[in-house]
């Protein structure tokens, strides 16, 4: 099987989106509309999510992904 789908209730609930490219600005932008806390982990955003930062619409963690 190629894909997973895969449905959550995240509603309130904190998600984390590692990377902010174009790719993870989408991924953001749907997370928001369902209303979940969002956390995005990068070294570097693109302004999008600069801006969804300041804007405090999310959490931007500026430093490189850590497992």
């Amino acid at each position: 099987m190629r894909y997973l789908p895969i449905f959550a209730d995240v509603m309130d609930r904190p998600c984390l989106v590692v990377g902010a490219a174009p790719v993870a600005h989408r991924k953001v932008e749907l997370l928001l509309r369902v209303r979940a806390r969002v956390a995005v982990v990068a070294p570097r955003a693109i302004e999008e999510i600069e801006r969804l930062s300041r804007n405090g619409k999310i959490e931007l963690v500026r430093r490189p992904f850590l497992s």
